[in-house]
């Protein structure tokens, strides 16, 4: 019960500080209507409405407190926080064109650069963050996290480590470091610091869940499962653990995840992300239990919601791929005997395709690096794609010395290594410029599969948001197609296509010829990528982790009429093997 000695204004900032948000919105309007010509309640109230998701509402309260007093900084600094959670970042840093310079500002305005694809601007904002305020490990994690979004990891992974010198006992700051760190192929230090986290904090959740994500990409499976039941033994409607667990076990450990789904979507928020995690679970359960109808229909109720919250705008996909293919508009010669001392491998498809599978036997090599999905070139390469800016023969070869500076550490005697971000299909002229030397491994797979298998994933973030829409899907499966075409006509003859339904099948016979094409000698070793031990990142970590066998080709037929959507879609001229159900 609250007291009803002290001002409308008052109590209002004491709930404020409780994190009360909608009993401070209900005092922070009493005040507004006590003190109609104060700027203060409606500051307050444009706080309470931000935090509780109603950004809109908020900047109204924000912009009457400046109408009330143009001076008010804390409102026109709130207005400029409150702006990117519309995608108003302009707005943001219009905002804070008259806001002093003082750390907050430049908090803001790296964060805002950063949303804008201004890397320099964002960079300097939050050096000029960390300047002002040397010991805040807040302004590490920022720089931090904008050089993530650039792709710069390893200086990333610098600004971590200040930050964690600052304050050791950070349980968020080993967290944020831990992906980084696996992704720079340093696992066990990537592990350490995320069981480190959960011993400092064990009931952060976001710590819990990282430590079980990172057992699982190391091919630590059963330490997975136990750490994600541990997490459940906590909360057993953790919605995140639930779906990740069942995408680990089978048989009757899957069947039994069915009372603890159905509990939990009992008790979710309808049309939440949770909610949304839960009905992959319950979809994977449907799978174990041979009841592909219910899945379907789950799957389906799931990728709506993300298909709502980061709808696919296929046609700035489209101008894009047609300004990068009008860059490289006819047959490249390429110096393949370019000398270097490692050769990139650029192993690219469509995500589901069969991509990891590729990297993996290309691995086992003993002269072979395998990086993962790193895509540093397309990081780098993205505010020269967004502007339009020059590529000439100085900023190919800064764009080399870049790339290059940024490799993790490679063990002496490696003659390659291999990137396999899929969606460098799109960049192929660029690489091929950058790297005349490197090769370029396709994978194909029938593409109502692998449509298939993207549905009934779950892709994090909004770079892969085409696949929550069946119908965006296939707009994006023609924009592969298109570009391969025109890629095969640049470069003929550098473009090695391979068949995933043909590598399945015959590993050793199809692996002997990408080995070839690779410039590298075949190892019996290859046609084990089963047994790799390298972390895995992607979703196609617990799938990798078993012998190759071709039981999903034509997985699809068994799903025809979810997918009759994608398929109608598909334009038959790029994809005439695939006829409609």
């Amino acid at each position: 019960m609250l007291s009803s000695s002290g001002s409308s204004l008052s109590i209002a900032q004491q709930e404020l500080g409780q994190q009360r948000f909608k009993t401070a919105l209900k005092y922070a309007k009493k005040a507004q209507r006590e003190a109609p010509k104060s700027p203060v309640p409606h500051n307050l109230s444009g706080i309470a409405y931000s935090a509780i998701g109603k950004p809109v509402d908020a900047v109204k309260c924000f912009r009457h407190a400046l109408r009330l007093k143009p001076d008010f900084e804390d409102a026109r600094k709130n207005l400029a926080q409150t702006y990117p959670l519309m995608g108003q970042h302009e707005n943001a840093l219009l905002s804070l064109q008259k806001v002093a310079a003082t750390p907050d500002a430049f908090y803001i305005k790296a964060q805002a650069f950063a949303a804008l694809v201004q890397k320099e601007e964002a960079l300097d904002a939050a050096g000029q963050y960390i300047s002002n305020a040397p010991q805040d490990k807040r302004g590490y994690k920022l720089r931090a996290f904008i050089r993530l979004r650039f792709g710069l990891i390893a200086d990333a992974l610098e600004d971590y480590e200040k930050a964690r010198e600052i304050d050791p006992q950070d349980a968020e700051t080993l967290t944020l470091m831990s992906l980084p760190l696996a992704r720079h192929l340093r696992s066990e230090d990537a592990l350490e610091v995320a069981s480190r986290a959960v011993a400092i904090d064990p009931n952060n959740m976001a710590a819990q869940l990282r430590l079980a994500a990172q057992y699982s990409e190391m091919g630590e499976r059963n330490q997975s499962i136990e750490r994600y039941r541990h997490i459940l033994s906590q909360d057993p409607e953790q919605a995140n653990a639930l779906k990740s667990l069942s995408e680990l076990v089978s048989g009757d450990a899957l069947v039994e995840l069915e009372r603890p789904v159905a509990d939990a979507l009992a008790h979710v928020k309808k049309g939440s992300e949770d909610e949304a995690y839960l009905l992959f679970a319950r979809a994977n359960i449907f799978v174990g239990k041979g009841d592909r109808a219910r899945s379907d229909q789950d799957v389906t109720r799931a990728n709506r919601f993300f298909a709502k919250r980061s709808p696919y705008l296929a046609k700035p996909e489209r101008e894009l791929a047609d300004q990068i293919l009008a860059r490289f508009p006819a047959p490249t010669p390429v110096d393949l005997d370019a000398t270097t001392d490692m050769r990139p491998i650029f192993v690219v498809g469509l995500p589901r395709s069969g991509t990891t599978l590729v990297e993996a036997m290309l691995g086992r090599n003993t002269m072979v690096m395998p990086l993962g999905e790193r895509g540093t070139l397309g990081f780098l390469l993205e505010e020269t794609l967004t502007k339009g800016l020059p590529f000439g023969p100085s900023e190919i070869e800064k764009f080399r010395i870049e790339d290059r500076r940024l490799l993790p550490l490679i063990p002496e005697g490696k003659t390659a290594h291999v990137d396999k971000m899929p969606e460098n299909y799109g960049l192929i002229g660029f690489l091929k410029t950058i790297y005349p030397e490197s090769r370029i491994v396709n994978v194909c797979r029938d593409p109502r599969d692998i449509a298939l298998s993207m549905f009934r994933a779950n892709f994090s973030g909004s770079a892969l948001n085409y696949t929550y829409d069946l119908r965006a899907m296939a707009e994006r499966f023609n924009l592969y197609a298109r570009m391969l075409v025109h890629w095969h006509k640049v470069f003929p003859n550098q473009i090695y296509d391979i068949h995933y339904e043909t590598l399945v099948r015959d590993i050793e016979g199809e692996g002997l010829k990408i080995a070839k094409f690779c410039n590298l000698e075949w190892l019996p070793e290859m046609a084990s990528p089963e047994q790799t031990r390298s972390q895995v990142l992607t979703m196609s970590a617990n799938q990798l982790r078993v012998p190759v066998h071709p039981k999903s080709v034509g997985k699809w037929k068994e799903h025809h009429l979810l997918l009759e959507p994608f398929i109608k879609g598909l334009d038959p001229t790029l994809w005439p093997s695939v006829q409609s159900v």
